[in-house]
């Protein structure tokens, strides 16, 4: 019972860190910056440092990565092997965007607000599942 409880708190930490600069890039003006920019409304302009909104994200996103370590644990996917592993955060993945679908729905959002989101969120957990199971 002891190993069904075994988090990766390393790879959790290196997967959280990932997720910001995995985030850095998806919002960045290269990738999805200028549509989700449009999308929200958001100004660079009138934007303040995003500092305390990326201490959140990395530590949301290493909460999930931990759990994530848990589930990997448990279902005895870290022994089944990395495309195991990596199929595991895309599920996870989809979970979070159908169950945030809903929140798009009722804040009258558009599908291209919700896909650059939800693009960020793929990326990012099939990259802490990586991160995972190689730490």
């Amino acid at each position: 019972m002891e190993h069904l409880l075994y988090i990766n708190w390393l790879g959790a930490v290196l997967a959280g860190f990932a997720s910001i600069i995995i985030g850095g890039i998806w919002y960045s003006p290269f990738v999805a910056g200028k549509i989700w920019m449009k999308v929200s409304g958001f100004d660079p302009e009138k934007a303040g440092a995003p500092l305390a909104a990326m201490i959140t994200s990395f530590i949301s996103n290493t909460v999930f990565a931990a759990l994530l370590s848990l589930v990997l644990t448990a279902t005895g996917a870290y022994e089944a092997g990395l495309h195991v592993v990596a199929s595991y955060g895309l599920f996870m993945a989809i979970v979070v965007a159908a169950a945030s679908w809903q929140n798009y729905a009722f804040e009258n959002k558009s599908i291209a607000h919700f896909l650059v989101h939800t693009g960020n969120h793929i990326v990012s957990m099939v990259a802490m599942s990586f991160i995972l199971a190689l730490v």
